[in-house]
């Protein structure tokens, strides 16, 4: 191949990894009308521990110029009367990065105030992993930090080191149902 082709290759190539990198993170003219899909912890799992614990709820929200992701998570901070949520006002989300690909969102978490039970744990991770997977299209999977750094756990009971992915399955009466898989990860992607 000839140099021209080459670099016409590979300019497409960077104009490609560029958008991509940033899905998500501007605004487009359509995100007035954004709908969140946010996953908040059902009354009954939350008072009893049984039955479905998530109910997702669609909210239609403006986004920011800047950090988009963050302020869908901070909707869930606002649950309505028939839902709970398990992202306590205490803990701190510092931000939400996406890797170069725009594939994987980093979720980033202060170590202050950072405490809590395995069921309180699980469901924060299960919040944030569901509502961002499910809010954007785009996004496979979803890995955590605390203080900037890798982590073994959140509060010191479920497993962080990998990232996680959002399985759907559909039964044969058309029910959509969700699991969240651990994915092993290599580091910051």
């Amino acid at each position: 191949m000839n140099s021209r082709k080459l670099t016409a290759m590979a300019l497409v190539a960077l104009l490609a990894m560029t958008a991509t990198m940033y899905t998500g993170c501007k605004n487009s003219p359509a995100d007035d009308d954004f709908a969140a899909i946010l996953s908040f912890v059902s009354l009954e799992y939350a008072q009893s521990g049984t039955g479905e614990p998530y109910v997702e709820e669609s909210r239609k929200m403006v986004l920011p110029e800047e950090g988009s992701y963050l302020a869908v998570l901070e909707e869930l901070r606002s649950p309505d009367d028939s839902v709970e949520t398990a992202l306590r006002d205490d803990i701190e989300i510092r931000g939400v990065r996406s890797s170069v690909f725009g594939r994987t969102l980093t979720v980033d978490v202060s170590s202050e105030n950072l405490s809590g039970s395995s069921m309180e744990e699980d469901l924060i991770i299960g919040q944030i992993v569901r509502t961002l997977i499910l809010s954007f299209p785009g996004v496979a999977s979803v890995q955590f930090t605390v203080d900037g750094l890798l982590s073994d756990t959140l509060m010191g009971h479920v497993n962080i080191a990998d990232s996680f992915e959002l399985r759907t399955d559909v039964d044969g009466e058309g029910n959509t149902s969700y699991t969240i898989v651990e994915v092993p990860c290599a580091g910051f992607t």
